[in-house]
């Protein structure tokens, strides 16, 4: 832009001392305003504003007060900046190591960072270069553009500070330490019911700051801040997605802790070394309630004691059971809860164990709970070990898989404790739910943690009646269906062991090829062979579907695969071999998928058994003449990336439930 000639600088400028905060400066007299020349001054400020117009105007016309205008209010708003994102990570910090006082921490950032965007809008408003440059023709359209965005900006931050401060006052909440007698989920109900119309607010600071962010006219800053706005307006939508998950999150949370009205949830307690194709045959279970979130463990027992006698056909409770079932059993009884976990989807096979369980206790309950001996292994590293004063033990998160293995399955041998086996894991699930519900709020966050990883490693499977809660079960990946992403192949391997023996404790896998080796030692119950029905789930479109196994069914299975799969299956036994200790078996498996037209690479979504632990993985994949090898394991569900100059085993979903945090 051409500074006109006629115009003249202020020479009072020249020496003029550098710019206090706008608090601090008197304002001028409306005589001393009346004589300056704004027009000349004002169209230099406002060019030179955040960087935006560099030192373009500076170099043409030198005008002091600009430069100071430009210095002070690019500091302002990098420092503001800076404060804000140290209070966002206080936050974190907070949450991350349970410390409550990483919060007082980032309410000093945050308060420091208020007052430099404050000081930055207020320099916008009220300095009368700047007021004067936003209105003086000829310099109007350069500067108005610049003057507005600096001004959204810092109306920008100031709305992401309240955020801020809201988001700590939450956090400070359920990091805090308990008040009267509220304990566990009481005072969870309590936090959430009260953090509710904070996190509104929350949510609409949030969605201030957009409207600000979209204010901001990218053409006037150079392209570095503008990635700056640009990563700004992602960390703000990213925040509303986070919050409008919660607040979708927090009522299901609140009925299901029995908020709205009272929940009897049904505590499957499976046992994987008897792998079932949704974790394990289930050996024991409890019933567990929450009345306005009072939890309280109230039965826990013996699955035989209500599975047997057998319902027979004709009877009352009678419902046939699924063909493979039939045929392990021989026929001639009906389905019973022990055996409910025979789908791999757990909500499917949840609403067979409501159904198994009403018929035979008359029990209803609202929900259902599948836990394995690693998933109380998980609660254990946040409770610590647990005294078990009924048999003399104290059980630890590294020894009690192993130490519940042993105890339930091992030859009675007439021992009191080894008949009544079954007892165990839920007296140990009683004890630790009782350290649950008195955990200080500040390891709510561990806890959380803790309960992400096991339904990421299928330890913990849950299904809840209401569908609002079983959605949100599903979004979280806490609800153990069998997935389907979007654009990827789809691939389960799911195994039962129908020997009625222990053998999944002592096996090894090894993929591609399906390599089982077993050897399990003497003096457990069932024997030493593993008998397993296998099933394997394939992409509905693929053809040339095989399965080289032992033996075929006898009793054609009945199973509806669930949409957009088939279903291969067949029988196989691995006996050990005396001479060795062990046994192998392996069996293959094919299939052909057609690439669409022009594609460069490939996904297949391999999803884990519950029940599993972290078997072997061995991939090769064959391209353009070459080929290409990977090695890893099912501790999780992955995804296995083709293309067409290499090969990729990532992670797949995992569970994402959290507490409300902008951190």
């Amino acid at each position: 832009m051409r500074v006109p000639e006629d115009l003249q600088l202020d020479p009072g400028l020249e020496d003029e001392a550098p710019m206090p905060p706008l608090s601090e400066r008197r304002k001028p007299s409306r005589r001393r305003r009346q004589r300056r020349p704004w027009r000349i001054a004002l169209g230099l400020v406002v060019l030179l504003l955040l960087g935006i117009a560099g030192a373009t105007i500076l170099d043409r016309v030198g005008t002091q007060h600009a430069a100071q205008v430009q210095v002070v209010l690019t500091a302002d708003l990098k420092q503001g900046g800076d404060e804000l994102l140290a209070g966002k990570q206080s936050v974190s910090d907070a949450n991350t190591k349970s410390d409550p006082a990483q919060l007082v921490v980032a309410d000093q950032h945050f308060k420091k960072s208020r007052r430099l965007f404050q000081d930055a809008l207020d320099r916008t408003r009220f300095d009368p270069w700047l007021v004067a440059a936003s209105i003086t023709p000829g310099i109007s359209s350069f500067a108005g553009p610049r003057i507005r965005s600096v001004g959204a900006i810092a109306r920008m931050g100031l709305d992401l500070v309240d955020a801020g401060s809201g988001a700590a006052a939450i956090d400070a909440a359920l990091l805090g330490p308990s008040s009267g007698d509220l304990h566990g989920g009481q005072r969870l109900v309590q936090i959430l019911k009260e953090a509710q119309p904070k996190l509104d607010q929350v949510v609409v600071d949030l969605q201030q700051a957009k409207q600000e962010a979209g204010q901001v006219d990218l053409s006037v800053i150079p392209a570095t801040q503008q990635a700056t706005v640009a990563n700004a307006k992602a960390e703000i939508q990213k925040g509303l997605d986070g919050l409008g998950e919660f607040q979708a999150l927090a009522p299901v949370l609140l009925d299901v802790l029995g908020e709205t009205s009272p929940k009897t949830y049904l505590i499957e307690q499976v046992d994987p070394a008897e792998l079932r194709g949704g974790g394990g045959f289930i050996g024991s279970y409890a019933l567990l309630s929450m009345n306005k979130g009072e939890i309280k463990l109230e039965l826990g027992a013996n699955v035989a004691n209500i599975d047997i006698p057998y319902p027979l056909p004709g009877g009352k409770n009678y419902l046939p059971q699924p063909s493979p079932l039939d045929e392990f059993t021989g026929g001639g009884r009906g389905w019973v809860f022990g055996d409910a976990n025979f789908f791999p989807d757990f909500a499917t096979g949840a609403q067979a164990g409501e159904d198994l369980f009403f018929r035979e206790t008359g029990k209803k309950v609202d929900g259902v709970i599948s836990i394995d001996p690693w998933a109380v292994a998980a609660l254990l590293t946040i409770t610590g070990p647990v005294a078990v004063p009924g048999w003399n033990t104290t059980v630890r998160a590294d020894t009690f898989p192993q130490d519940v293995f042993v105890r339930e399955e091992q030859t009675a041998n007439g021992n009191a404790q080894q008949q009544n086996r079954k007892d165990f894991f839920p007296d140990v699930a009683n004890l630790m739910l009782a350290k649950l519900s008195t955990l200080p709020a500040d390891q709510w966050t561990k806890l959380i943690g803790a309960l992400n990883t096991t339904v990421t490693q299928r330890h913990l499977q849950v299904y809840f009646n209401p569908a609002k809660s079983e959605t949100e079960m599903d979004r979280m990946g806490w609800s153990g269906r069998i997935l389907k992403p979007a654009g990827l192949e789809s691939m389960l391997e799911v195994e039962s062991n129908f020997g009625g023996d222990k053998a999944n404790h002592f096996l090894d896998r090894v993929g591609t090829q399906h390599a089982a080796q077993v050897h399990t030692p003497a003096g457990f119950l069932g024997g030493r062979a593993y008998r397993c029905y296998l099933r394997f789930y394939y992409p509905a479109g693929a053809t040339n579907a095989s399965i080289q196994v032992q033996k075929a069914d006898a009793r054609p299975t009945d199973e509806k695969p669930p949409e957009g799969l088939k279903l291969l299956d067949g029988w196989f036994q691995v006996n050990v071999d005396p001479r060795l200790g062990y046994g192998t078996y392996a069996v293959v498996i094919s299939w052909d998928t057609a690439l669409s037209s022009g594609a460069t690479g490939h996904s297949i979504y391999w999803q884990k058994q519950p029940g599993t632990l972290s078997d072997a993985v061995k991939v090769s994949y064959s391209v353009n003449g070459m080929t290409y090898h990977a090695s890893s394991d099912l501790s999780q569900d992955r995804v296995l990336v083709l293309t067409g100059g290499g090969l990729q085993v990532n992670p797949g979903a995992a569970g994402n439930a959290h507490l409300p945090t902008l951190g």
